[in-house]
């Protein structure tokens, strides 16, 4: 079935959403609590890293509600409804500048942290399971996902690019470093929050129940038995286990190259905050380019295959720029540029694949269970959101970063220097050897399409 482009444009309108909030917060988190707060590097790793862990175990709740709710809002929507406040509220918390005592400020950010994590996954399981529902086609999916990932670079530009110079902005304004940031997380924040309205509304049409396969309501309140048996059926399927290492790999690769990307040309190429924001915006430009010929290439091959061979030539264009030893400016132009072409084959396509999985479960196990399924990514982006963040503080805690300090010695501008060019490319070719594994190709997809067709013929309605 055909998608209209304003039907696709008003789905795409949460991507906003979702790249506003997760980039401010995964991107610059760290850097704020190192360098306004004062928090060791270690121990700030260590608060964002737990936040997001604990709040990942909330993605899996989310899915497996709205698989089963029934309103007249719809199955998905009253879940946006609920994230969008407490995701702008908790975002800003997130970036208030508190004082006290240590054990009092790693509390409050790894409180305010989790809360933000578990309201984003309240919007984004829910939001990334409707996608799986406009459309059963394998082309709509692709082409659905390819104008998500342009739409969603809007989001990148607020949440990774604009906050350089919204802080340089606010700050020659007169405000403190503390307040600087907290204004630049209400704009972001705002943005998002504006963009989850439009999709909101724009979705309503589409939040329904798929007819072939109905899931029943659950009655007397969530039963942690049947999410978990849920949930152990779809984590059993094949191409699940080799999503759950893909999204692994890379999304730690991504989290730990948007978070060190501040560090790097913060130290070892040193910009002013227009120049930054112009090195951010060019990637998220870059990343908005790819997406029609990622469309016509995973059209004209299939995308498992562009997949890979997109992850493995961005491994290796990073590498070749640390062999060259080009110079440090130099080479964050050139990193932040081929570091894009996988991320952005990554997440125009893996989520495709994910919802692919929606037949296969069916297929397997007689059910549909686009919540549960796509949790596992949100799952994943959470824990290696905070992975990433733990990671890195390690990183730069042992190669003697010093919080606060406006220059850094040369072993922490080498760590730094790692963690932003080899680090995420070794972690991409990883994430290439899994989707290889990856089972589910057009071939195989186009099958499953026919056998549910005639079991739908048949009178099958899911259990």
């Amino acid at each position: 079935m055909k998608l209209s482009f304003r039907s696709k444009l008003g789905y795409a309108a949460g991507g906003i959403a979702d790249a506003a909030n997760f980039t401010l917060v995964g991107s610059y988190i760290l850097f704020f609590l190192t360098t306004v707060v004062g928090i060791s590097p270690a121990t700030a790793g260590a608060i964002t890293g737990l936040g997001t862990i604990v709040s990942s175990l909330w993605g899996p709740v989310v899915g497996f509600l709205s698989d089963h709710t029934r309103s007249r809002f719809g199955r998905r929507r009253p879940y946006l409804m609920a994230a969008a406040g407490p995701m702008l509220l908790f975002a800003l918390l997130c970036f208030t500048a508190v004082s006290g005592s240590e054990m009092a400020r790693v509390l409050y950010y790894g409180v305010v942290v989790t809360l933000f994590w578990c309201s984003f996954s309240t919007f984004y399981c829910p939001w990334l399971a409707l996608g799986a529902e406009y459309t059963a086609d394998y082309g709509e999916r692709t082409a659905l996902r390819s104008i998500t990932y342009a739409i969603t670079q809007v989001g990148c530009i607020f949440g990774m690019a604009a906050p350089p110079m919204l802080t340089a902005f606010f700050a020659g304004q007169g405000f403190s470093a503390s307040q600087v940031w907290l204004l630049t997380a209400l704009v972001v924040g705002l943005v998002g929050f504006a963009a989850l309205q439009a999709t909101i509304w724009a979705s309503k049409p589409r939040d329904q129940a798929m007819p072939s396969a109905k899931a029943p309501p659950v009655s007397g309140g969530v039963s942690l038995r049947a999410l978990l048996r849920e949930y152990w059926e779809v984590l059993r399927l094949k191409p699940t286990k080799y999503i759950i290492g893909a999204c692994l790999f890379h999304m730690t690769a991504q989290s730990v190259f948007l978070s060190d990307r501040v560090y790097f040309f913060t130290y070892n190429a040193p910009l002013s905050p227009s120049m930054m924001t112009l090195m951010m915006v060019l990637f998220s430009l870059f990343s908005f380019g790819m997406a029609i010929p990622m469309l016509k290439l995973s059209g004209a091959v299939d995308k498992r295959i562009a997949l890979i061979v997109l992850l493995l030539t961005s491994a290796a264009l990073c590498i070749a720029v640390k062999a060259a030893g080009v110079g440090s400016i130099g080479s964050g132009v050139a990193v932040t540029l081929f570091f894009s072409l996988g991320n952005s084959a990554f997440w125009q396509l893996m989520p495709v694949m994910l919802y692919d999985i929606c037949e296969y479960d069916e297929y397997q196990n007689n059910r549909r269970r686009e919540g549960i399924v796509v949790s596992i990514q949100n799952v994943m982006e959470t824990i290696c959101t905070g992975l990433s963040s733990f990671l890195l503080g390690l990183i730069l805690q042992v190669t003697g970063f010093v919080e606060g300090a406006a220059v850094q010695g040369a072993s922490a501008l080498s760590g730094v220097e790692f963690a932003f060019i080899l680090l995420p490319a070794i972690l991409m070719i990883l994430c290439a050897l899994m989707i290889y594994r990856y089972p589910i190709t057009k071939e195989t997809f186009e099958a499953l399409q026919r056998t549910l067709k005639e079991r739908r013929q048949r009178g099958y309605n899911g259990k």
